[in-house]
Parts: C-alpha cells; structure tokens; sequence
C-alpha cells in the first residue's frame, strides 16, 4: 500500500513537471513573435526581394499590360514568403506600384 502512494505521488509530481516543461514563460513567448515578425538575413534577402519584385513586374506587364495595378500587387505578393513583417509588406507593395507606373509610363510614352 505504501508503495503505491509513493508510486502514485511521483507519477502525480512527474506530469506536473512534464507539464511545467511545456509552458513558456513570457519572455520566450515575446522573443518567439519578435522573431516571426523580423527578416533572418536583411542585407541579403532585401536586395534578393527587390529584385524578383522588379522582374515579376516586368514579367506580368509584358504578359498583360492592362492588368488593374491591385491585380498586379496580389499576384506577386502570392508568390512572396507568409513570415513578411507588415512594415515590408508595406515597402513590397509600394515598389510594386511604382515599378508599374514606371512601365505603363514607358509603354505610353511616344517613340520618336
């Protein structure tokens, strides 16, 4: 009888532990939202993403010049990774649109 108490007492003490082991405190849990909202490698995945943003401008307005430029932003950002902090979202759709409106003002200029 004794044996099971102290059996029953340590399986009790154990999931308490195992339990206690899986909760994070709220430091970890602020670290863990601050690093889902930041970039890894800036200096190299920026200048990589203005890059494919240029081309895929260039590409869609080739394809479809006519596009609504609101098509255009939620075609590439589609193709664009989901961990984007909102700040880059913001610069992603900027450069979008002012690659567009370079290109259709390219496009309509005359040829002399």
């Amino acid at each position: 009888m004794k044996n099971e108490a102290v059996i029953e007492t340590t399986a009790k003490t154990r999931e308490k532990k195992q339990f206690k082991s899986t909760e994070f405190s709220p430091e970890i849990i602020a670290l863990a939202e601050k690093a889902s909202r930041t970039i890894a490698f800036p200096h190299k995945y920026l200048p990589a993403q203005s890059r494919f943003i240029a081309e895929k401008t260039k590409e869609i307005h080739t394809a479809t010049p006519a596009l609504p430029i609101r098509q255009v932003v939620v075609q590439i950002l589609s193709v664009l990774p989901d961990f984007l902090p909102p700040d880059n979202i913001l610069d992603v759709t900027r450069q979008i649109v002012e690659q567009w409106q370079k290109l259709t003002a390219a496009a309509a200029a005359p040829i002399s």
